[in-house]
């Protein structure tokens, strides 16, 4: 987990891993510089559960807090939870299980997520299941993994640099070096739920997350774009055709 400034939603996540049927067999927490009572939170569940702390000194942002827990980790496999989210009991048994389907050469699988708004109704689930081959598809138009649903191999992470900093979706870029070397899968089960904070989005951060989107479409496409053409080029120029509309739309007077 990378945490910063997350004392209303933390308790629960931590609470939904030690409520897993498959015990953890490390607990590691980045707190990202925190000025709220997350600190706190986090030395007394460290004290009652030997849960690993790091605690950074300022906000180093998402990307080098989570790297840097990243580097902590001794298991093979690594399962992440943000601290908004929370597991169902059985989430780390049934990733364990699922490996025993996996593809030879699998590096990252994952479960699918519920969403959940700010008044606690469900607003929808995540994509899946899907193979390796619709995996590589589907990343040609976004990413098809919830970051608090997956687990990956940690060698194969640090094989491909663990997540990049040079990019504004870092697990997206993650997920595509891994795929673009091993396999993947999101299995059919529903084990994670994720909070969507519904915040609305000017025109210039609109313009940026349609620019990051796209390079991460343009990364999946470079990789991946022999497993389906014309769907990936589709997609491609969907999304620039977004970014030109957002951006004819930010320059019409009020």
């Amino acid at each position: 987990m990378a945490v910063y400034n997350a004392q209303a939603t933390i308790a629960e996540a931590l609470r939904s891993i030690l409520a897993q049927t498959r015990r953890t067999d490390e607990i590691i927490i980045v707190d990202d510089g925190s000025t709220d009572d997350t600190g706190p939170i986090l030395k007394d569940f460290s004290c009652r559960h030997g849960a690993r702390v790091i605690t950074l000194s300022e906000n180093r942002g998402f990307t080098a807090a989570i790297n840097a827990g990243l580097g902590e980790c001794r298991g093979d496999w690594v399962a992440r939870l943000d601290a908004d989210d929370w597991w169902d009991p059985t989430h780390l048994q049934t990733l364990e299980v699922s490996l025993a389907t996996a593809a030879e050469n699998s590096s990252l699988v994952a479960t699918r997520a519920r969403y959940w708004d700010q008044v606690h109704l469900q607003v929808g689930v995540s994509p899946g299941p899907m193979d390796t081959a619709e995996l590589r598809c589907f990343a040609m138009n976004d990413n098809p993994f919830v970051h608090s649903a997956v687990m990956f191999r940690r060698d194969a992470a640090c094989r491909a640099g663990g997540y990049p900093s040079s990019v504004r979706w870092e697990d997206y870029g993650l997920w595509i070096a891994l795929m673009s070397t091993d396999n993947a899968l999101i299995i059919d089960a529903t084990t994670v739920n994720c909070r969507k904070h519904g915040r609305s989005l000017s025109s210039v951060s609109k313009r940026e997350a349609l620019h990051g989107r796209l390079e991460m479409q343009r990364r999946a496409w470079r990789l991946f774009r022999h497993a389906c053409p014309v769907t990936g080029a589709t997609r491609l120029a969907r999304t620039w055709i977004r970014l030109l509309f957002v951006a004819v739309r930010a320059r019409l007077p009020c």
